[in-house]
């Protein structure tokens, strides 16, 4: 064990030159950098997790190579165990700047209490909450670090999907997945995120069952059989060395689709539940479809019932530029028109391995979008770099 750590120590002292300089490679992994404050943008908040996962599993990988361990169990093993504890870290802070983004945003002054040595992720605020207009909005506060987390899952499954992705990516989903589920049965009674959410809900007139809640959230996770999948790659990695597992998928005639992935929200207006599933997606451009609902038993009344239907096409690429629209419509039952978000999304080559994405999108009343995510209504913009960093697989 010793000679291992030895090795992983002057290792790691020619990882960062070495991560950017390989010339051959087989698939590029890919780094974003938004243009946005991920303190306060839940979707640079998501890429700046996703961002970290990437250099932290290209790094250790690099080393393990670069020291000559890459064919130990022991290292693999090893090296699986720094990752999950860097990926409890990431998803931990990233569930807390979900709390400070949604606190924030109703003026409360929120901070983040960082205790390391303790493994303790925190936040606090000066401010408190029944300084908030509305239970509704002290909800979304509360609300907003679970909710954080399966948006991590959620971009994470597209990758994975779409075979963008290494086993370190299905470590980082397994986390986020994991987090909700065993925050959801911890067992805290007097503190907690979804006990809090629920009494605000219950001021707001919401009939919300602590039970009923969890078991809402935990069939939704268990039923994800990328969870499973997963962890399953994660063990064959440390058996046999595989780093570039294959998602699952179902052929239907010559199509392939993939199983779907559940999303389970806490919103302002109850329990959401998204469903989402991907057509051929190794293809050139692959097409996501998406259907979501508020769940009726937790409602006061019929007016908040919202059905979500959503299609995305990734990268339909027309000279040189790749496109990805998207849709996606709220509707009551009575099919009436709630709200909507539609955009698209241009990848502009700049040179082999740098790209610009320049995102326009309109969105109104959008329950994921405005309500779970936090953004603003109206016409947005965005901007984002990404870079491809050099396969360590030679």
């Amino acid at each position: 064990m010793g000679k291992i750590f030895k090795k992983l120590f002057y290792g790691a002292i020619i990882t960062i030159a070495s991560l950017f300089m390989s010339e051959k490679k087989a698939t590029a992994q890919e780094i974003a950098f938004e243009f946005a404050n991920p303190m306060t943008n839940s979707v640079s908040n998501t890429s700046t997790l996703d961002t970290a996962t990437t250099l932290t599993g290209e790094g250790l990988e690099k080393i393990i190579k670069e020291t000559g361990l890459a064919g130990s169990v022991l290292a693999r093993l090893l090296e699986t165990t720094i990752l999950y504890s860097a990926e409890s870290l990431f998803a931990t802070v990233s569930h807390e700047l979900g709390h400070y983004r949604a606190a924030e945003k109703y003026g409360l002054n929120p901070c983040i209490n960082i205790r390391l040595f303790a493994n303790i992720f925190a936040h606090s605020g000066s401010c408190s909450l029944d300084w908030v207009d509305t239970p509704q909005a002290s909800a979304q506060i509360y609300a907003a670090g679970l909710n954080q987390n399966i948006q991590n899952s959620s971009k994470i499954w597209d990758e994975i999907q779409t075979g963008k992705h290494k086993v370190y990516d299905d470590l980082a989903f397994v986390t986020n997945q994991l987090l909700t589920l065993f925050y959801n049965w911890q067992g805290r009674e007097e503190n907690g995120d979804y006990l809090h959410y629920m009494e605000s809900m219950e001021d707001a007139g919401f009939e919300l069952d602590r039970l009923r809640l969890g078991l809402n959230q935990s069939i939704s996770t268990l039923a994800n059989t990328q969870l499973y999948n997963s962890i399953y790659s994660i063990v064959d990695f440390i058996v046999t060395g595989n780093r570039n597992p294959a998602p699952l998928t179902i052929k239907i005639g010559k199509a392939e689709i993939t199983p779907p992935m559940f999303e389970y929200y806490m919103t302002d207006r109850g329990e959401f539940v998204n469903a989402k599933a991907i057509i051929n997606p190794r293809e050139d451009t692959p097409i996501m479809i998406e259907y979501g609902r508020h769940l009726d038993e937790t409602q006061p009344n019929t007016d908040v019932d919202i059905n979500r239907f959503g299609l995305k096409l990734f990268d339909f690429e027309f000279k040189g530029i790749k496109f990805s629209p998207f849709a996606y419509m709220n509707l009551n039952d009575d099919f009436d028109y709630k709200g909507c978000y539609i955009g698209v999304d241009c990848k502009i080559p700049i040179t082999k391995d740098l790209a610009v994405t320049l995102g326009v999108a309109y969105s109104h009343n959008d329950v994921i979008h405005n309500s779970i995510r936090g953004v603003d209504e109206g016409l947005g913009v965005k901007f984002r770099i990404t870079t491809n960093l050099n396969d360590s697989e030679k």
